[in-house]
């Protein structure tokens, strides 16, 4: 086995301690690769992480590119979330959430953090000292996972703390800032209980599909009537329109318009 632990107290990455050290065999040699409190998860990720890229290497040899694409894009299973992976997603869902009244995820600069405690508190109607102990470092959707860690590219982590995944609002970050939406007991770190988050989340994406599906249904037809009515009224959509595209469905697109005078 190219993987070894050894129970040893060590540091990890967001600065806590772990009661296990993760070595693997080189060369002859132990080298220090991890530092966990879940050896045995720790151990199956890094196992699983090869095996996928077993995988990966033998389905381009065989020119198989769908059966690595498809599952990647839609984050099936044990593959890391795509807002880890994507830094346009990423970003779009942060802006997003940084925007949004009821998330408001801040604040942007850590040392110079204006009024958003103030404000925050003001929100929680509680003290600022009460509002900056909820942070996403201690959220319930705030994972820090060891098998997260190796969806993370780069370092994880500054002097003001370290990278997580939100699964509330599906991007990454940081353990020093926070958002309306926080919630008590967090942080995430075992595999077992991200990937219950993970699929959790994707029954809900599945769901809100379904949902989106059903709306463009119920939207109007752009049948003939909607160009011919769309193309007479300046002003789209108003009431006067719409009152023609009522009448031209009625009579038929061909009919509408058309004087009855002689």
């Amino acid at each position: 086995m190219p993987y070894k632990v050894r129970k040893k107290t060590c540091k990890k990455s967001d600065g806590t301690l772990g009661s296990h050290t993760l070595y693997k065999k080189s060369g002859g040699k132990l080298k220090k690769i991890g530092c966990t409190n879940d050896p045995k998860g720790a151990i199956a990720a890094r196992y699983a992480s090869e095996r996928e890229t077993k995988m990966t290497k033998e389905s381009l040899s065989n020119k198989t590119i769908k059966l690595i694409i498809v599952p990647s894009k839609l984050s099936i299973g044990k593959k890391c979330p795509d807002a880890t992976q994507d830094l346009k997603l990423n970003t779009k869902n942060r802006d997003a959430s940084i925007k949004a009244e009821h998330i408001q995820y801040g604040p942007l600069n850590v040392d110079e953090p204006g009024d958003y405690w103030k404000d925050i508190a003001e929100y929680w109607n509680t003290t600022v000292e009460a509002a900056k102990k909820s942070l996403c470092s201690n959220c319930v959707a705030f994972d820090i996972s060891p098998r997260m860690d190796e969806c993370m590219p780069g370092v994880t982590s500054d002097k003001d703390g370290r990278l997580g995944y939100c699964w509330m609002h599906h991007f990454k970050c940081h353990s020093a800032r926070a958002c309306r939406t926080w919630a008590k007991g967090g942080p995430i770190d075992e595999d077992k209980v991200s990937y219950e988050w993970q699929e959790r989340n994707k029954k809900s994406l599945e769901e809100r599909k379904k949902k989106r599906k059903k709306k463009k249904k119920k939207k109007g037809k752009k049948d003939a009537c909607y160009y011919k009515v769309k193309a007479r009224y300046k002003v789209w959509p108003s009431a006067y329109a719409s009152g023609a595209l009522v009448k031209c469905r009625k009579v038929g697109a061909k009919n509408w318009g058309k004087s009855k005078k002689k």
